[in-house]
């Protein structure tokens, strides 16, 4: 099993998650480009919020989405 860590920007949330099934799916190509970023990427928590087991993922990238994509669009002012 490969274990992965998410957080949201402002550290609210944050979970461990098994990224297994995302690396089963996954061409070399992609595997590369993940650990040519020090594996750290959005899209693997992307590719699997939506897949049964990853409620806890879907609440962190819904929340990521909604509450600070809201707040970043405020007027600092």
């Amino acid at each position: 099993m490969i274990q992965a860590s998410c957080h949201t920007a402002d550290n609210a949330l944050a979970l461990k998650f098994y990224a297994t099934p995302w690396f089963r799916e996954a061409d070399p190509h992609s595997i590369l480009h993940l650990a040519e970023q020090g594996w750290s990427s959005v899209w693997v928590a992307d590719a699997l919020e939506a897949q049964p087991g990853y409620d806890g993922l879907h609440r962190l990238v819904d929340y990521a989405a909604t509450r600070l994509r809201d707040e970043s669009l405020e007027d600092p002012t």
